[in-house]
C-alpha cells in the first residue's frame, strides 16, 4: 500500500454511503517512496527542495518514541514496523507540484543518496467514479535501489 494511501482511504471511506455521494475534498499529496526502506540503526537526515523551499527531516532507527520529524508542516516521514524493527519508507509531502524534487539522505553524517526524484501523478475520485467530482491528483516519486551509495 502506498504511504499516503491510508489518509486517502480514510477520506474515501468517509464518502462511501448507500448510494449517496459526499463532499470529500482533495489534499495535494506527493509521496517520495524508498524502493528499499532504510532499516539500519542510526540517525537519518533527509533534505529535500520542494517548490524552491528547503525541507529537512530527521529520525533515528530503531525508532525513538519522540523523534525530531520534519521542520516544515508540509512534510512528514513515513515509518512502518517489521519483525526486525522500524523502517523508514519515505516522505509524504503536501504539495500540488510534480516538479522534480532534489533529495539527499545521510546516515550518521555519511551521504547515502543525492538525487532528483521525479513524481508521477495519477488522477482519481475519492468518492468513487459514480459520484464524479472531485477529481484528485496524487503523485509518487520513487528512490530506486541504484540511487544508494555503498
Amino acid at each position: 500500500m502506498r504511504p499516503g494511501s491510508i489518509v486517502w482511504l480514510g477520506l474515501a471511506l468517509a464518502g462511501c454511503g448507500r448510494g449517496a455521494c459526499s463532499t470529500t475534498g482533495c489534499l495535494p499529496l506527493v509521496d517520495v517512496v524508498l524502493e528499499q526502506p532504510l532499516a539500519g540503526p542510526g540517525r537519518y537526515e533527509v533534505a529535500l527542495v520542494v517548490e524552491g523551499e528547503a525541507v529537512r527531516c530527521a529520525t533515528e532507527l530503531p525508532l525513538a518514541l519522540a523523534g525530531p520529524g520534519c521542520d516544515a508542516d508540509r512534510a512528514s516521514l513515513v515509518h512502518s514496523e517489521a519483525p526486525t524493527g522500524a523502517l523508514l519508507e519515505g516522505v509524504s509531502l503536501r504539495t500540488a507540484s510534480i516538479d522534480p524534487i532534489a533529495m539527499t539522505v545521510h546516515r550518521d553524517g555519511r551521504l547515502l543518496a543525492d538525487l532528483l526524484v521525479t513524481p508521477v501523478a495519477e488522477d482519481w475520485t475519492p468518492t468513487g467514479a459514480s459520484c464524479g467530482e472531485p477529481t484528485c491528483r496524487y503523485a509518487v516519486g520513487t528512490v530506486p535501489l541504484d540511487a544508494w551509495r555503498p
